[in-house]
């Protein structure tokens, strides 16, 4: 998969968590607009052990909240980030 594909996948994947946890189905009002995907390369140091990896980021349209993940976030942790973020009811926590 390419670096256009993974942020194309990325950005439906907090989109489509994001609707769910707020029943915002209108596609001109979803609140996340922004989220990238940097491929850093990949340095190792003397022990083979990464040291720079790929960046996930989620911005809200004003940026009021910036969530960085230095690995492809899981679901679950991109749930917990926006219900953290909208300060729901820890109901929604996964």
């Amino acid at each position: 998969m390419n670096e256009k594909e993974k942020q194309t996948v990325f950005c439906q994947r907090v989109n489509g968590i994001y609707m769910k946890l707020t029943g915002d189905y209108n596609k001109d009002d979803h609140y996340f607009d922004s989220c990238s995907f940097y491929p850093a390369g990949t340095l190792v140091d003397r022990q083979g052990k990464e040291i720079i990896t790929d960046k996930y980021i989620i911005r809200g349209r004003y940026n009021d909240f910036v969530k960085e993940f230095d690995h492809n976030p899981t679901d679950r942790e991109i749930n917990n980030a926006l219900v953290f973020r909208f300060g729901l009811n820890s109901s929604f926590l996964m």
